[in-house]
């Protein structure tokens, strides 16, 4: 809940700019209005998403140290309330530090590094001496397994972990009310009110 909506956007933004200056159209960019970048595609051979991703967190996390608290801390933390209390279960630490390691392994073999496995784990066996005649790619056999898993993991979590099934006490209805300006007025938010008068123009 100390994560603010402002943090959020400022972390994104960050993490959209450095994907797109460590790909080829933002290094042309780059080149033209500034200077030639120091750092090439994919600096230290670590792909654009892994360098966006991570300026993300470390931008969203910076911003929301600043911009913490205020009127919208106080509504994300009542939210936060309601769902602790309908499945206090969910936080069990063995089953939270299953789902995170489950999660990180399996990022790590289908995303990450671990996926060079898949060159030749399935056409050259370590355990099993010749070739095996696959008819297609080690790595495609790789990635579906990959896959499969990922959907049994996203499954397990959802459902036997509980963060996609509600508990069975009730959850008291809470009005958290539309946005807060900063004089403490209650205001529709910008987008709707400009949604609405289109609607009402017509």
């Amino acid at each position: 809940p100390w994560i603010s909506r402002p943090a959020v956007i400022t972390g994104l933004v960050f993490g959209a700019l450095m994907v797109i200056f460590t790909e080829p159209p933002g290094l042309i960019a780059f080149e033209g209005l500034f200077l030639d970048p120091p750092w090439g595609r994919w600096p230290l051979t670590i792909p654009s998403t892994l360098w966006g991703l991570t300026l993300n967190v470390a931008i969203c996390l910076l911003a929301a140290l600043f911009t913490r608290s205020g009127a919208e801390r106080q509504r994300r933390e009542r939210l936060h309330d309601v769902f602790r209390r309908a499945d206090p279960s969910a936080r069990a630490s063995a089953l939270t530090t299953a789902k995170w390691s489950l999660t990180l392994i399996w990022i790590f073999l289908a995303l990450g590094p671990g996926a060079i496995l898949g060159n030749t784990f399935f056409s050259k066996p370590i355990f099993v001496e010749g070739d095996a005649k696959l008819g297609v790619p080690s790595l495609w056999v790789w990635q579906l397994s990959a896959w499969f898993a990922g959907v049994f993991l996203t499954w397990w979590i959802a459902y036997r972990g509980r963060l996609g099934v509600l508990g069975v006490a009730p959850i008291d209805r809470i009005d958290l009310g539309p946005p807060v300006d900063p004089i403490g007025r209650r205001a529709a938010p910008p987008w709707l009110a400009l949604f609405i008068a289109r609607l009402t123009g017509r």
